[in-house]
């Protein structure tokens, strides 16, 4: 009982500590600036590109129609509209735009045109871009998808005047029986084998997405800013009085302490985003990441023995992480490298049960490498 009431004393002290470090308290203040401003482009006009829209002929109403179909799009692709088609143009050039896409005048004789006739037809979309890029390139599959359905409707209507009867029917009774045969079946059924592992209601806004793989390396931050904090103490002497095998126990408070006060911080961020998950799940991943943080920053602290040298690695660790963490996109590069890394098995673990397994073993192993790392560094001290 004594010596969990000392090492309650001890966890408390090195918290103290590290909350009077400026540095420290900075990380810890930049887990909520970064939700803020995630929350506040999402309210706003973001978008991975912006594309303008034109009429050739404002009074145009299928033109009109598929250019609402558009602006009404709440996706990853920002529209603008433009009034005239030397306004769209100049969006693009003053690089107000990525791109612009030009609706034709006269939309419905075209379609018309190009659904019931073979050959070469004018084209009725002209798209104006400054590059060709990978995302501009999916904007255009995206345009593909939404004027399908005004192409598929074109080809029925030729199909059922030319092939089926010749007899004028109405506009109104060819969509009726067109509408009527859409049965709205699913051709592609998506099953997740992680079913009632993951939160129904978590965001999946693509901005908030990578916020949770973010926030995790603002963790690994504060636990290695705090392993060199112990290594500046002890170059000061501030540790001589401790024999040096007994030196583990407040790095790894140190360690313990700062990476306990960030993921604190860090979960409810995740909360507050919308971004968790099951809530059992939230709780045993973050509790292990806590001990998997701690554990990989005292096995630093053991490792570099020097303030300057970890301060100087502290910016490639954090970019290795940044890069092939699965924080954006999950890159299968460097496997030995990214199972060394506690981001990697959180991330994964807050999707997947057998990670949860994983991270247990990552805990076993890191911690029985810090207990021998600690008896060499014994032995060359002595």
């Amino acid at each position: 009982m004594k010596i969990m009431r000392d090492a309650w004393v001890w966890y408390r002290m090195f918290q103290k500590r590290l909350l009077k470090r400026w540095s420290f308290v900075i990380v810890l203040l930049l887990i909520p600036v970064s939700v803020l401003a995630m929350g506040v482009a999402m309210r706003g006009e973001s978008g991975v590109l912006t594309v303008a829209l034109c009429a050739e002929n404002p009074s145009d109403a299928l033109a009109q129609e598929m250019m609402d179909v558009f602006l009404s799009d709440d996706g990853i692709i920002r529209f603008r509209s433009a009034q005239t088609v030397s306004e769209a143009q100049q969006m693009v050039e003053n690089k107000e735009a990525d791109a612009a896409w030009i609706f034709s005048d006269r939309m419905s004789e075209k379609l018309q045109k190009f659904t019931s006739e073979a050959g070469d037809q004018e084209p009725l979309i002209r798209i104006l871009e400054r590059e060709d890029n990978i995302s501009l390139q999916l904007s255009r599959e995206m345009m593909f998808g939404k004027l399908y359905p005004y192409f598929s409707y074109g080809m029925y209507t030729n199909f059922v005047q030319t092939e089926i009867t010749t007899k004028e029917l109405s506009d109104s009774l060819l969509r009726t029986v067109y509408t009527g045969n859409d049965h709205r079946a699913d051709i592609i059924a998506i099953e997740y084998l992680n079913e009632g592992y993951v939160a129904d209601n978590a965001a999946v806004n693509y901005l908030n997405a990578p916020l949770r793989g973010l926030l995790s390396l603002l963790v690994m931050l504060g636990g290695l800013a705090s392993a060199m904090y112990f290594l500046d103490d002890q170059e000061k002497g501030r540790y001589d009085w401790l024999p040096w095998q007994k030196r583990i126990f407040p790095a790894f408070g140190m360690c313990l302490s700062a990476v306990t006060l960030t993921s604190v911080v860090v979960l409810g961020a995740i909360f507050l985003s919308g971004t968790r998950s099951v809530l059992w799940v939230e709780f045993l991943s973050m509790f292990l990441y806590i001990l998997m943080a701690s554990g990989f920053c005292l096995l630093t602290a053991l490792l570099f023995r020097s303030a300057g040298k970890l301060g100087a690695t502290l910016p490639f660790f954090i970019i290795v992480m940044l890069s092939i963490c699965p924080i954006f996109f999950n890159m299968k590069i460097l496997p030995w490298v990214r199972i060394l890394l506690p981001p990697n098995l959180y991330l994964h673990a807050v999707n997947e049960p057998k990670y949860l397994i994983y991270s247990v073993f990552y805990i076993l192993c890191v911690y029985a490498l810090a207990i021998i790392c600690n008896r060499f560094r014994k032995q060359k001290a002595g």
